[in-house]
């Protein structure tokens, strides 16, 4: 399919003197607009309207409402199928560029909106519709949407689109009438109140296929969500917040005294000075819920959190209340769902939990450790990750690594037991370690954060080598659930080396989507 198509682009300016090409739909709101004698004056209407309601959107620092303007650019999408020396119109969509009347400068917008697609008009208007003649329930086609979501998903990526524009499309809708959406306690400043529908609707269902996820907002004074469809990688708030993966949530709860201290061995593997357990631990408020909840303010796209696990919570920890390591996860296990249930309301979409301690004490791991962790995850809704590495790299990491042998196996005692636990999404170290990659298979049917970025060295990856990893991980993980990711977190590292192979996280998992999307 990859050498298949041809896709060609038109534009046409979007003002009060457009006219409809001969080949648009007469359903279009363009089109719509652009007839009938009073023609000019309705483009005029719906173009003074659409610069009113941005400006009320983007009130800063424009006190008269007036400050921005729209330029308006249809979009129209025809592929060739190759050879055929046939076109067919595909695709219409909306460009946008936005004038700033202050400072005359223009600022490239987003693609997507008014989408407008003759493949899923057939699919709703003929397929479904004849899938569904004579039948007493409704029911939806096998396979439906796939054509139409892979034609979209290779434009998306071929080069035509690239060369086009510089940013991925966002799609609006209105929401389905037939469903209740609730609101949130998530506030995006300019998009409005997050809502969340009580069940995934056949629009939805139908633009996960073309590669979309999906939220809803409902902006100022509308007075109903919209459905804002989008590509996106996840975004993390990384370690910055946190500053370390377990003593910064230890250090916001009760029972727990930093002054106080023993030298006790991490993972049975080194020496350090930690708190001690005094008493009865317990959260008197929460921890990371303020930072999740500005992070959530900063972008439309899913975002993660990470928390310690139980586990690795009692192994930087000297114990002399409970005196049972297994007591101690548990109280834990209660704390940490009571923040993970405030994080999701905060609008966080996944929740990772740090187990690195399940790389050393199988034993406990089979005997609670696992359901310890779930005990964590109760009555949550959004994703949840347990991430197992090798760790940062500090020596006394790199110093026990050497020790392991030419094949690390740790990983084979607890994936069994991991694929078949509540846990969503399994988090790994992969590049430049001796895992054998084949131990993926043990998890096959779960989610899989593959780590593909090495954060024991400053030497940064090229997104080739990000790829390798990528392909190999995807012989044994399906392609729809593998998640690229770093190794565990690059706090000991330089701001440059961190950018710099997070960027190559990001360019080699570009490189692999493409192939795959060349491959259907």
């Amino acid at each position: 399919m990859s050498n298949d198509f041809i896709f060609t682009i038109k534009t046409q300016l979007f003002d009060e003197n457009y006219q409809p090409a001969d080949n648009t739909r007469i359903t279009t709101n363009f089109a719509n607009l652009a007839r009938g004698e009073r023609r000019k004056e309705n483009l005029q209407n719906a173009l003074q309207m659409i610069d009113n309601r941005f400006n009320a959107l983007a009130n800063w620092d424009n006190p008269n409402a007036d400050r921005y303007a729209l330029e308006l650019e249809i979009v129209s999408v025809d592929m060739e199928i190759a050879g055929s020396g046939q076109s067919f119109p595909t695709i219409e969509i909306l460009k946008t560029n936005i004038l700033d009347r202050k400072t005359n400068k223009r600022t490239e917008g987003i693609v997507g909106n008014n989408f407008s697609s003759y493949v899923r008009d057939y699919d709703f208007s003929v397929v479904l519709q004849e899938h569904n003649k004579g039948r007493n329930s409704f029911s939806i086609p096998e396979g439906f949407g796939e054509l139409h979501g892979k034609l979209f998903k290779y434009f998306v990526n071929s080069p035509v689109y690239q060369q086009h524009f510089a940013k991925p499309p966002v799609i609006c809708l209105s929401v389905s009438d037939n469903k209740v959406y609730h609101r949130t306690e998530n506030q995006h400043p300019v998009l409005g109140i997050e809502y969340q529908p009580n069940e995934s609707s056949l629009t939805e269902q139908y633009f996960k296929k073309m590669g979309l996820q999906v939220r809803y907002f409902m902006p100022p004074d509308s007075v109903a969500p919209l459905a804002f469809y989008f590509f996106g990688d996840l975004l993390c708030d990384g370690e910055q917040t946190r500053q370390h993966f377990v003593t910064t949530f230890i250090e916001h709860l009760n029972g727990v005294d930093f002054e106080n201290r023993k030298t006790v061995k991490i993972r049975d593997r080194y020496e350090a000075s930690v708190p001690t357990v005094v008493g009865a631990v317990s959260r008197t408020k929460p921890v990371f819920v303020e930072d999740a909840k500005f992070l959530r303010q900063q972008t439309d796209k899913p975002i993660k959190w990470a928390l310690p696990g139980p586990m690795t919570m009692i192994d930087t920890l000297y114990d002399a209340h409970y005196q049972s390591r297994e007591k101690l996860a548990w109280e834990f296990a209660k704390i940490l769902n009571q923040e993970a249930k405030e994080l999701e309301a905060a609008g966080v979409d996944i929740i990772q939990f740090d187990e690195p301690a399940f790389n050393v004490f199988f034993e406990d791991v089979s005997a609670w450790g696992i359901a310890a962790l779930e005990r964590a995850i109760e009555g949550l809704k959004c994703e949840t990750v347990v991430h197992i590495c090798y760790g940062y790299g500090i020596k006394a990491n790199t110093d026990w690594k050497k020790t392991l042998g030419s094949e690390w196996r740790q990983y084979e005692e607890i994936f069994p037991k991991l694929q078949k636990s509540a846990i969503d999404i399994i988090s790994l170290e992969c590049h430049n370690s001796r895992v054998p990659i084949e131990l993926l298979e043990l998890v096959r049917g779960k989610k899989v954060m593959v780590g593909a970025i090495d954060v024991a060295n400053n030497s940064i990856e090229t997104p080739e080598e990000v790829a390798d990893t990528l392909r190999k991980a995807l012989k044994y993980v399906d392609a729809d659930k593998l998640y690229p990711c770093t190794n565990c977190g690059m706090a000991p590292l330089s701001r440059r080396v961190a950018r710099g192979k997070l960027n190559a996280l990001s360019q080699g998992a570009e490189i692999v989507r493409k192939e795959l999307l060349g491959a259907l």
